[in-house]
């Protein structure tokens, strides 16, 4: 696992840009997509799979994956699925929250699966 400096704390601006709890069919596919922001996605309950950085990483409730903008990452909820989505900055210049889906970018698989970082 890669390590990241995020500075100090102190220099830390948070803004939520996007929460939700919500529920997903069995194969719900976000991506292959990169967000303009970081991104938690908690299971409550159900499963889910997340590909990030060429990683496959199988998700039940209780776990969840966390990765930084740009990235590109699928998920995919493998049944009936309920998960909290949490879109944010670390660091950002205004506390006014900006949606991620103006911004989000589809990629190819082929860039997903080549992304060897840990997404920060």
């Amino acid at each position: 696992m890669k390590s990241t400096d995020l500075g100090s704390i102190h220099e830390l601006a948070p803004t939520v840009n996007f929460a939700a709890r919500a529920e997903a069919h069995a194969n719900t596919v976000w991506g292959p997509r990169k967000n303009p922001d970081f991104q938690l996605f908690y299971i409550l309950s159900g499963e889910a799979e997340a590909l990030i950085g060429g990683q496959r990483y199988l998700l039940a409730g209780g776990d969840c994956v966390i990765y930084g903008s740009l990235h590109p990452h699928r998920l995919r909820t493998l049944n009936r699925t309920e998960y909290i989505s949490l879109h944010f900055h670390l660091r950002h210049d205004s506390p006014e929250p900006v949606h991620p889906a103006y911004a989000l970018q589809n990629c190819s698989e082929e860039e997903m699966l080549h992304s060897a970082d840990s997404g920060f």
